[in-house]
């Protein structure tokens, strides 16, 4: 089932037969914004619990969740923008619709990262100097 964004998605869904695939582009209250905070939105993991596999689109954070009826994936966005996507490692999904199992694949090449390196102690510049170097690469 695709139900795209609009003013009354909610309400769309709610209406709509049950299935065992969800696509949309949404954001729920149990995922997690790049900060590592949640945002408060309209809907939540239960409102969706018609459908077996939820793959949606809103937040760039690669994230997955799930209840007893429901599992939710966010693919995230494909490439780095800025520094709220330090650290993190995109991907994309690719999911079965007989099996609705997922597998998530690392983009590992191409594209430019952003990663935070932390110096606590003097000792370990260095160190942390060289990895920076590997991971130019």
């Amino acid at each position: 089932m695709y139900v795209p964004f609009s003013n009354n998605f909610l309400q769309e869904i709610k209406n709509s037969q049950s299935a065992d695939i969800l696509l949309s582009h949404i954001g729920l209250n149990e995922a997690v914004l790049q900060s590592g905070l949640s945002k408060v939105d309209k809907i939540s993991i239960s409102d969706i619990a018609k459908f077996k596999l939820a793959l949606l689109g809103h937040y760039h954070r690669p994230q997955n969740f799930s209840n007893e009826n429901t599992s939710v994936w966010y693919a995230g966005s494909l490439i780095s923008k800025d520094w709220n996507d330090k650290n993190e490692t995109k991907r994309f999904l690719v999911y079965d619709t007989e099996t609705l199992e997922i597998e998530s694949v690392n983009i590992e090449c191409g594209i430019p990262r952003f990663i935070e390196y932390i110096i606590t102690d003097i000792t370990d510049k260095v160190k942390i100097f060289e990895q920076a170097e590997k991971d130019k690469r």
